[in-house]
């Protein structure tokens, strides 16, 4: 459960990095989000996967 909290925490961060970076770049802004949330739903779903494989692996 730690890990999954490491790993949502990460996102989160990575999210709001890609925020103040389209801010500052001369890029649309809703172009680099959805370009984003597309890549952070693949990397959620490819988690929460990864975490079910390792857990039912433990348990």
């Amino acid at each position: 459960m730690q890990t999954r909290a490491y790993v949502v925490a990460l996102m989160t961060n990575l999210f709001f990095l890609s925020v103040l970076i389209s801010e500052y770049l001369p890029v649309k802004y809703s172009e680099v989000l959805s370009k984003y949330l597309k890549f952070y739903d693949l990397k959620v779903a490819m988690a929460n996967r990864t975490m079910l494989l390792i857990t039912k692996g433990f348990y």
